[in-house]
C-alpha cells in the first residue's frame, strides 16, 4: 500500500509538472511578441534604425506604396524616419501567430501618431500588417518579409 501511494503521488506530481512546461511553440510565440514590444519601444525612443536588426539580410518590406529589398535599404529608410519624424504614439497589436518548423507568420494591426520635424504636422495612422519570420541558426527569429497597409476611416 505504501508503494502504491508513493508511486501514485509521483505520477500525479509528474503530470502536474508536465502541464506547467511550456511547449517550444509557446516559447517561440513569446519571442515574437517580445520582438514586437521592442519595435514599439525603439519607435517611441526615436530609434527606428534599431528595428532594422529584426530583419534578415535579404528581407523585403512592403508598405506606403513602396517595396524595399534588403536590410540595408530598410535601415536607410528607418534612419530617414528618425531624422524627419518624432513618433508620439506607436502600438502594434498581434492578432495571431502561426508557427510551422522554422517559419512563423504574425498578423496584427497598428495605431500611431507621428509629428514631422520639418513642418510640425501631426499624422495619425492605423492599419494592418503581416510579418513572416524565419528562425535563425542561433534560435532567434528575424523577419524575412513585412507587408503593411494603412486603413482609411
Amino acid at each position: 500500500m505504501k508503494k502504491f501511494l508513493i508511486g501514485s503521488s509521483l505520477i500525479m506530481l509528474a503530470a502536474l509538472s508536465y502541464g506547467q512546461l511550456k511547449s517550444e511553440v509557446d516559447i517561440d510565440r513569446e519571442l515574437i511578441i517580445k520582438m514586437n514590444e521592442h519595435w514599439d519601444k525603439n519607435a517611441m525612443a526615436g530609434n527606428m534604425a534599431a528595428n532594422a536588426e529584426q530583419y534578415v539580410k535579404d528581407a523585403v518590406r512592403i508598405g506606403y506604396g513602396t517595396v524595399e529589398v534588403g536590410k540595408k535599404k530598410i535601415l536607410k529608410t528607418f534612419k530617414k524616419y528618425d531624422k524627419q519624424l518624432t513618433v508620439t504614439t506607436n502600438e502594434n497589436h498581434i492578432k495571431d501567430i502561426s508557427i510551422s518548423g522554422d517559419l512563423a507568420v504574425a498578423i496584427g494591426d497598428f495605431t500611431g501618431s507621428t509629428t514631422s520635424l520639418l513642418t510640425g504636422e501631426t499624422i495619425d495612422e492605423k492599419g494592418t500588417w503581416v510579418d513572416v519570420y524565419q528562425r535563425q541558426s542561433d534560435g532567434t527569429w528575424k523577419s524575412v518579409c513585412t507587408v503593411f497597409s494603412e486603413t482609411k476611416e
